[in-house]
């Protein structure tokens, strides 16, 4: 796929992807003395080899990078930082929640913690069996990223197309965060923001990531006008409007399964009826994940979910 010239100064550079939607953007932002990169694509040779294609049509050596920012640390978006951070010496950055995110899918035995947590919600045990072996294949295409450096909300970074400025948007992943150009109103989304998938919103121990998800909403509506430029799909117009449907759509997937819950239903059951078809082993995971996260966000009385709210970093 060729890299497309947004405007001077930025380009969208779509790589390849084996599984799940056709390509993820990368993007090439010019900055004082190089270039900043925004995610990586997968860490596959081929996808290595198209990456460094896309960056000589620009243009741009390796040896050039000055800063590799990360969305959030899932493979489609990290999985060439080591390498390019090996070749040019350029620091990889990356929200502390994603780091210890990280940090527990490469401990060993995430695999068959993961199938623990879905035998609780009354998965049948040969269906889980299926997803840890799935779980371990995806878990392993996370690279290590030793050294890297932690991304706060409000961080800045100089570009030559205005101050780049990090926001906090935790739902996709606990420290997924977007990149923002409030001179030229453009909003690197990663995957929080995608026109025609809805986010994946998981359940994650400790962490409330459906009601985080409804919060990065809020911050990202408040930008005015902003143009999106995701991690999968074309860039697209209307973040207002897409935040207002996404919020309604949220919350009509939490109302149904809040009235599956209260008929009876345990989570496994729930996934049954609302996913009324034969799911592979990962998408089954990412559907009772899913459910998991709601039922999550149900149980948490709306005072301490203000209160968590109003101190989300």
């Amino acid at each position: 796929m060729t890299p497309e010239l947004i405007e001077p100064g930025l380009w969208r550079i779509p790589l390849a992807m084996p599984v799940g939607p056709a390509f993820v953007n990368v993007y090439l932002l010019r900055a004082a003395d190089g270039w900043i990169l925004i995610d990586t694509g997968m860490g596959f040779p081929p996808v290595f080899a198209e990456l460094a294609a896309a960056l000589a049509h620009a243009g741009v050596e390796p040896a050039q990078l000055r800063q590799i920012l990360l969305t959030h640390v899932h493979p489609d978006h990290s999985g060439n930082a080591p390498q390019l951070a090996s070749l040019s010496g350029a620091p990889i950055r990356v929200h502390r929640a994603d780091v210890d995110l990280l940090d527990w899918i490469l401990r060993p035995g995430s695999a068959e913690r993961t199938g623990e947590t879905l035998l609780a919600a009354g998965a049948d045990p040969g269906r889980v069996a299926e997803v840890v072996v799935a779980a371990a294949r995806l878990f392993a295409l996370f690279p290590p990223l030793p050294g890297a450096l932690f991304l706060n909300h409000g961080d800045s970074f100089p570009t030559a197309l205005g101050t780049l400025e990090v926001i906090h948007t935790p739902g996709h992943s606990p420290g997924h965060v977007c990149f923002y150009l409030p001179a030229r109103g453009l909003l690197f989304s990663g995957d929080t923001v995608l026109l025609e998938i809805f986010p994946h919103i998981g359940y994650i121990e400790g962490h409330d990531c459906f009601g985080d998800f409804l919060l990065a909403l809020d911050r990202l509506q408040a930008l005015p006008g902003a143009r999106v430029l995701p991690a999968h799909g074309q860039p697209f117009a209307g973040l207002d409007a897409w935040c207002l449907r996404t919020r309604t759509e949220a919350l009509r997937r939490l109302e149904r399964v809040r009235s599956l819950a209260a008929a009876g239903l345990n989570p496994a059951q729930i996934v049954d009826r609302i996913w009324q078809r034969d799911l592979r082993a990962i998408d089954y995971q990412l559907a009772l994940t899913s459910v998991l996260a709601q039922l999550a966000y149900r149980d948490r009385a709306v005072t301490e979910q203000t209160a968590i709210h109003s101190r989300l970093p």
